[in-house]
This record gives structure tokens, sequence and C-alpha cells, in this order.
């Protein structure tokens, strides 16, 4: 099965993975990073399979979102990588929970919707 987004980007975003501190908000939160952040640290950390247009990735991957309904999952999983951001690496396995949740609910969405057009 191929899915537009790169289901290869979605696992690996699951595969991205840190170990130190990122920035935050005036509470002390982390302040979430987006998708096209995240493609751009994959980018610059040559990871393979790493989109070369971050935008019309994460187009594809917020219609996927969106279309599956699972929103919830990419958004813990962005929740638990954001804070370690500036420490990421290819291939360790933090955030690996989260990042295999939203990966499920994505493949299981697409299995049980192969004509859909964000699974293409």
């Amino acid at each position: 099965m191929t899915i537009r987004l790169g289901l290869t980007f979605t696992l690996l975003l699951t595969m991205l993975a840190a170990s130190g501190c990122g920035g935050g908000d005036d509470d002390g939160a982390p302040a979430p990073l987006t998708c096209e952040e995240f493609c751009a640290i994959a980018q610059d950390l040559e990871c393979e399979d790493a989109p070369t247009d971050c935008n019309a990735e994460c187009d594809a991957a917020a219609a996927l979102n969106a279309a599956s309904g699972c929103e919830a999952e990419y958004e813990g999983f962005i929740s638990c990588l954001s804070p370690v951001a500036d420490e990421l690496e290819c291939g360790s396995d933090q955030c690996q929970a989260e990042g295999m949740e939203y990966a499920g609910c994505i493949i299981e969405y697409c299995d049980d919707h192969p004509e859909a057009e964000e699974c293409a």
C-alpha cells in the first residue's frame, strides 16, 4: 500500500528521537513544532526517506489526519517530540509509543479505506 503523504514520512517522524530540551511558551510548556519544522529537521539530518517538498508532504499529512480522524494521535506524537526537538536524531526510539499509535491509526484507516484519495 502506498499512502500519498508518504507513509514513509509518517514512519520517519516516528523514528526521529531526542534526549534534550526545546523551547517553550510563557507558562513553561514547550511550543509544539509544525509538520514543516519536523520535515526540515529530517532534511537537515539527512534521514532516509526525508521528503524533498515539506509543504506538499505536510499538506498531504494534514489532509490524511483530517480524513482518518488521527489528529489526536498526531498531536500526541508531536507534543511528545516538540520539547526535545533540539536533540532530534534519526533512528532512535524516543516517543516510539506515541509515534506507533499515530502510524497505527493511519495504517488502520488506509487499510479500511483503500479507495480514499489520501491513501492513494
